[in-house]
């Protein structure tokens, strides 16, 4: 498999987490991948989800949460600013999903309970029992890998086309967050969902949900570069998102 011999690039941030980079050829196209790799037995953090009053920075937003790891989250409304997935966060719901979400995007959910994440499948009545067990959750999708099934996608250019993807997956029994850079020939094609599915299974993910990508794909780890990006969003600069998932050490408050 091609994926498995990919040579990565790999730096240490602290006990237990890696950050993977890698600029390779794949199904037939360059590709630009980054990766956190956080083995959650030995790194010692605590998981939350994010989601300010306003748009802002997937940087601004982890710096202003003491983050040392944060990727962007799901998808929102650009012009006006709302959130159309479903968001807990202190078990306290502060977004829901728009009814046209559900079973095109809105089919996964990553969740936090007694600091422990799991990655599930989500659908309306899901939705109206609130997550109850989780203190955090966000929305997202679709799910591309449910408990190492390979879940149903829509047939639809959203799936189907190449884009820069976010997503939160379990691979090796580690969590994973990952950006797939896109919309820069030559460099960064991106991937479709079936690709990125491709590249889960080569990485040995057993989960795997899509996040909000596009020019929203960002990757963060605290003193990773003088803004904390890891990969290059496609904007060209950073984009404003509604949301994040991020990661502090267990010993800071």
């Amino acid at each position: 498999n091609k994926v498995e011999s990919i040579k990565w690039k790999k730096e240490k941030v602290k006990k237990g987490i890696f950050v993977k980079r890698a600029n390779v050829i794949l199904f037939d196209s360059q590709q630009a991948i980054f990766l956190v790799e956080i083995d959650t037995a030995r790194a010692k953090m605590q998981y939350f989800v994010g989601m300010p009053e306003y748009l802002e920075p997937t940087s601004t937003q982890a710096q202003a949460m003491d983050a040392l790891v944060a990727i962007n989250g799901s998808y929102f409304n650009m012009k006006e600013g709302p959130s159309v997935n479903f968001v807990k966060i202190d078990n306290k719901v502060v977004a829901q999903t728009d009814d046209s979400e559900f079973g095109t995007r809105a089919t996964g959910v990553v969740t936090v309970s007694g600091n422990k994440v799991d990655i599930e499948e989500w659908n309306p009545e899901l939705e109206l029992a609130g997550a109850e067990k989780a203190a955090h959750a966000l929305v997202s999708g679709p799910i591309i890998i449910d408990d190492d099934n390979e879940m149903e996608m829509w047939d639809n250019g959203f799936v189907t086309k190449r884009h820069p993807r976010s997503f939160i997956g379990f691979c090796n029994g580690k969590l994973l967050l990952g950006v797939v850079d896109g919309r820069d020939p030559g460099r960064a094609e991106g991937m479709n969902l079936h690709e990125l599915r491709v590249l889960a299974r080569g990485l040995g993910c057993t989960d795997l949900l899509n996040l909000d990508g596009g020019g929203s794909s960002t990757l963060y780890v605290r003193g990773y570069s003088d803004n904390g990006i890891v990969n290059v969003p496609s904007d060209g600069r950073e984009r404003p998102v509604k949301s994040i998932i991020y990661m502090k050490n267990r010993n800071s408050k």
